[in-house]
């Protein structure tokens, strides 16, 4: 393989055996581990590259610091997705072999689309860089920039779980077990995890107050939402969207079926 021309330098994910898409700076090369042959090509122009992939059909996707992925086929580039300034720069690409593509966003965004660039779905993961991808079955495990482990279940639009790591590699051995490559190799059900729940909420937590009955958890949160989380699940099924300044208090009523939200300055 050419010497890159500085030392950033990142090799993709491929859904073909034996081709190796290898993202450097303002080009991205396919490398063919069979043949040798190394094709270089410039998706992005002179701008720069954030990541290379290949999907099932062979063809090369490219995400770009200034938003755009595109695709790479015989025929040439063509932008598959132009991002808003909403939802961000991407930092990773990974192909589905249903041609979806999942991208990771700095900021925390994990974003799902189609074949054509339709937004399928999103989920804010918190502030930290999605930085990997596993897929199974409409749940995936993200790999975050800081080594965190976060199971995004798509269909439902939660997250399952979230694990503390340092960049452990993941891999699915089958529908409920993932096999975690750590200081020791472990296996774990995710059907049902026991996991401590470290959920992802976007946004600092200012107060914490249980339901009467036990079963939620309401979080006041500093953008002025509060989410009311499940305590045995720690799922979200609920959040109530901001009504004023920065949330500092939440209380449930003594039946609980409302609550009562205190914010900075005089609501």
């Amino acid at each position: 393989i050419p010497a890159p021309r500085s030392h950033h330098s990142w090799i993709g994910d491929s859904l073909v055996p034996g081709l190796l898409p290898v993202a450097r700076d303002t080009s991205e090369l396919v490398v063919d581990l069979r043949t040798g042959e190394v094709t270089e090509s410039r998706a992005c122009g002179a701008g720069v590259v954030k990541s290379a992939a290949i999907d099932a059909a062979g063809r090369l996707l490219v995400a770009c610091h200034d938003q755009r992925v595109v695709r790479v086929s015989s025929s040439g580039p063509e932008v598959v997705a132009t991002l808003t300034a909403e939802e961000g720069v991407p930092n990773q690409v990974t192909p589905l072999h249903d041609g979806r593509m999942l991208l990771g966003l700095f900021g925390g965004r994990a974003l799902l689309i189609g074949e054509d660039g339709t937004r399928l779905a999103s989920h804010d993961l918190g502030d930290d860089t999605p930085d990997e991808f596993r897929w199974r079955d409409e749940r995936v495990f993200v790999t975050m920039a800081t080594g965190a482990m976060i199971l995004w279940n798509i269909e439902d639009d939660h997250v399952d779980a979230v694990l503390p790591g340092s960049f452990d590699p993941v891999v699915w051995l089958d529908d409920d077990t993932v096999r975690i490559f750590g200081d020791a190799i472990a296996d774990r059900d995710v059907s049902a995890p026991s996991w401590p729940h470290r959920l992802a909420l976007g946004a600092g937590v200012a107060a914490l107050t249980w339901s009467p009955g036990g079963e939620t958890v309401a979080a006041a949160l500093g953008d002025g939402r509060v989410a009311l989380v499940q305590a045995s699940t720690g799922r979200v099924p609920l959040t109530l969207e901001r009504t004023g300044g920065v949330a500092k208090d939440a209380v449930f009523s003594p039946a609980g079926d409302e609550v009562v939200v205190a914010h900075n300055g005089d609501s």
